[in-house]
């Protein structure tokens, strides 16, 4: 088995989003939302609002790395290329999380819904030196635009 050493600029955004992290306790409760899952995970919090009492964190696992490995964009699911996920889905749980004190986090993923399987190849495009600064860029663009944590 190969060494795999962690980017420094990824470990450090990590530790960063850990350290700043609104609600972060000895009880913290991180989950994730999968895009093919969002309007059900909806649907169970509308109908469920004791569901946050429980939460500290939210992944939104919403975007993949771009083909180029510079950039993300919201992860195609249904096969065809149409995404389950719209900008106004990111708004309604980037405010869901504000009234409810939920850090809410931009997640990036490698599984494809489109080839099935997870996608090493999108990780080695966004790990290359040359593309770091323009990935985290693009992720630190999203964040700003949808007020995450």
């Amino acid at each position: 088995m190969k060494n795999f050493k962690l980017p420094k600029a990824i470990l450090a955004l990590t530790l960063s989003s850990a350290i700043l992290a609104p609600n972060i306790g000895a009880n913290a409760v991180m989950t994730w939302i999968a895009p093919y899952s969002a309007k059900g995970v909806k649907k169970v919090v509308e109908a469920n609002p004791q569901f946050v009492k429980g939460l500290s964190r939210v992944g939104l696992q919403f975007w993949n790395p771009s083909a180029d490995g510079k950039s993300v964009v919201l992860a195609p699911t249904d096969g065809g290329g149409e995404n389950f996920i719209k900008e106004e889905d990111i708004a309604y749980w980037a405010d869901w999380g504000r009234k409810n004190k939920i850090g809410m986090f931009l997640t990036v993923y490698n599984n494809s819904e489109i080839i099935r399987k997870w996608d090493w190849l999108l990780v080695q495009a966004v790990i290359k030196d040359e593309n770091r600064t323009s990935f985290i860029n693009s992720m630190l663009r999203i964040v700003d635009r949808h007020n995450l944590a």
